[in-house]
Parts: C-alpha cells; sequence; structure tokens
C-alpha cells in the first residue's frame, strides 16, 4: 500500500527530528512520571517541539540542542514548580482560614520569589537556545512563542465552558 509513498526533503527532516526526539527523551519516560495528569503536558511539550522545529526550520544538531537543553530546564524547573503548587494551595487555605495579613504576605512573597527564580530559569534556557540560532530563528522564535499559546489557549477554550466567577 505505501511502496510508492516517498518522502520529500521536509518529510525527511520531519521524521528525523521526531526520531531523535523521540531517542533522547526514551531516558525521561523510562523513569518516575510523576502524577498521571502530567501525561498531557508532556504530549503537549512534545508537540511544540516538534512545530518549532518546522516553523524554524531547524536542522537535526539544533534539534538535538534544544532536546538536550528543554530536557534540563524541565528536571531543574519541575521541583520549583511543584513547590509553587504547594505554596498557592496553601496560600489559598490561609485565605479561607482568615490568617493574619503578615502570613498572607509571607505566603504571597514566597511565590513571588519561585517565579523570579522559573523566569530566571527561562531565560537561561532561551539564551542557550539562542546560541545556535540565526537572528532570523531568534525572530521566528518569538512570533512562534505568541502564536503557539494562543492556539492552546482557543484550543482549551473550545474544550471547557467558562465558568461562573465564584463570588463568596
Amino acid at each position: 500500500m505505501f511502496s510508492n509513498f516517498k518522502f520529500n526533503r521536509r518529510g525527511k527532516t520531519a521524521l528525523a527530528l521526531l526520531w531523535i526526539f523521540l531517542v533522547n527523551s526514551f531516558p525521561l519516560y523510562s523513569q518516575y512520571q510523576g502524577p498521571p495528569d502530567r501525561e498531557p503536558f508532556r504530549n503537549l511539550e512534545a508537540i511544540k517541539l516538534w512545530k518549532m522545529a518546522e516553523y524554524l526550520e531547524l536542522d537535526q544538531e539544533q534539534m538535538g540542542i534544544i532536546i538536550t537543553v528543554h530536557r534540563e530546564f524541565t528536571s531543574r524547573t519541575s521541583f520549583l514548580q511543584e513547590t509553587r503548587r504547594i505554596l498557592v494551595e496553601d496560600l489559598r487555605e490561609r485565605i479561607e482560614n482568615e490568617y493574619p495579613d503578615d502570613q498572607l504576605l509571607s505566603a504571597v512573597d514566597s511565590i513571588i520569589n519561585i517565579d523570579n527564580q522559573l523566569f530566571r530559569l527561562r531565560q537561561e534556557e532561551r539564551d542557550e537556545i539562542f546560541e545556535i540560532f540565526s537572528p532570523v530563528q531568534q525572530a521566528k522564535f518569538f512570533i512562534f512563542q505568541i502564536e503557539f499559546a494562543r492556539q492552546v489557549r482557543e484550543h482549551l477554550q473550545q474544550l471547557t465552558p467558562p465558568s461562573p466567577p465564584d463570588h463568596r
């Protein structure tokens, strides 16, 4: 059925990039996966990397470097993101239990501190990636980030109806 099927240059490149991504990500997936609700985000990250490779017209070497840098970034930020999630839950509890202002502000400061650390790590990841990008690829990277985020938001809005505001 597919014996006469041939890949063009872009198809071969996309297939090679996908292969590189899958081979390089295998060690990550053979380890503990965390809570099961994290899986859709991993799929989204894989799709994002693949679409970014197409849009920026990345070669195999660039894609290999990006995957390595992204893997390092993910391992460095996972603890911070989990800590942030716990702090936000704690803040919700403090609000519900009407904690004093100084304790509320202390929790807010802790969350802001983690947000700043995450921001610095994202900057470091971007700076490392930009070392291998041409100026055109750097410009396309920003456009891609904006458009991909917009498409994800639109897709999520289609999947979930808006909930009414909680007026307590």
